[in-house]
């Protein structure tokens, strides 16, 4: 076994409640800020272990399992981190006080592909997903809700606000000094229709990193943590706000690749003019809540203190979306 990076616990017990053999060989896979990844060859096979965080209960990863499972069953083209089961017939374990579950490794190549080609097989990987998904009859798993249609983000800044107030640090300065206007950019959000859009089992954080390319193109989509019961857009704005920007300012969308995207997926699974005006509103939403959790890391110490700039690239994309929101709304329309 390498001395890489060894887990708390036995992999080699863990696997041969599996009936993998022999452990080869252990690596543990780059990112995963919240869940842990090793990449473990065994005599039988190469797996993946995950290890779930502790946010994440038994029920949201059943939710996860059978999303995949019924991708799979539904004849999604991609390779998918599809559970495997113990010999007892268990697809999640528990590890030191973890759940834990291993999916067989995906092999990519370490080549990317050109931007465009990325852009153009995740909408068309998202659209196949969701058109399947709609039919799909899961036990809904609840989303952390907008505040699109619902008060907790508003909510949660007041209170870091009134936390904060008489702190000079410079972290807590520069939050106070831009809160007010978050807050001001989210309460014009309220009263959309967002919440009677049709939910359907989402992935949640659709981006290159969840993306496994071969040289053929897209082989798999992995990372399905954080999916949830949800409109099909949230989807959408976090797939065009993370890989449809803008080559200087990383914050702004380039509407050429944002429409590129939206008109291959809706040749697939068509939108709703009502869901594709209100893709900003969610991509307003979302920078907001990134920028919230940013700075309450911060507070909370749960990672090393990240330059201010880290903080700033969420506020400004909010600030961005929010004084071009029309426009964007405008050019994405099919």
């Amino acid at each position: 076994m390498s001395d890489d990076v060894r887990p708390e616990f036995d992999v080699q017990a863990l696997v041969d409640r599996y009936g993998l053999g022999g452990v080869r060989s252990v690596r543990k896979a780059e990112g995963g800020e919240v869940n842990e990844n090793w990449i473990v060859r065994t005599a039988a096979d190469t797996v993946v272990v995950r290890r779930v965080s502790n946010g994440r209960s038994l029920d949201h990863i059943r939710f996860e399992h059978s999303f995949i499972r019924a991708l799979g069953r539904e004849g999604f083209p991609y390779r998918l981190p599809e559970p495997l089961r113990t010999r007892a017939g268990r697809s999640v374990v528990t590890e030191n006080g973890k759940y834990v579950w291993l999916y067989s490794y995906i092999e990519g190549s370490n080549a990317r592909p050109s931007w465009d080609t990325v852009i153009a097989e995740m909408a068309h990987a998202l659209a196949i997903a969701h058109k399947a998904a709609r039919r799909f009859s899961l036990r809904p798993a609840n989303a952390i809700p907008t505040v699109l249609d619902h008060p907790w983000l508003l909510q949660a800044l007041r209170r870091l606000q009134l936390k904060l107030v008489n702190s000079s640090d410079d972290y807590h300065r520069f939050f106070r000094s831009r809160v007010q206007e978050c807050i001001a950019i989210l309460e014009q959000l309220r009263g959309t229709r967002y919440g009677a859009l049709p939910r359907l089992p989402i992935h949640g954080d659709m981006c290159v990193e969840n993306l496994i390319f071969s040289r053929e193109g897209l082989r798999g989509v992995i990372d399905f943590g954080h999916c949830c019961s949800d409109a099909a857009i949230r989807d959408i704005a976090i797939a065009v706000r993370y890989e449809c920007t803008n080559a200087t300012d990383r914050f702004r969308l380039n509407l050429d690749a944002a429409r590129r995207f939206l008109k291959i997926y809706h040749k697939i699974n068509p939108l709703t003019r009502e869901e594709t005006d209100l893709i900003p509103a969610v991509a307003i939403a979302e920078a907001a809540d990134l920028f919230r959790w940013k700075m309450f890391e911060v507070i909370t110490k749960r990672i090393a203190t990240p330059p201010i700039c880290e903080l700033e690239k969420p506020f400004n994309a909010m600030r961005w979306y929010s004084r071009h929101r029309r426009d964007i709304a405008s050019a994405l329309r099919m």
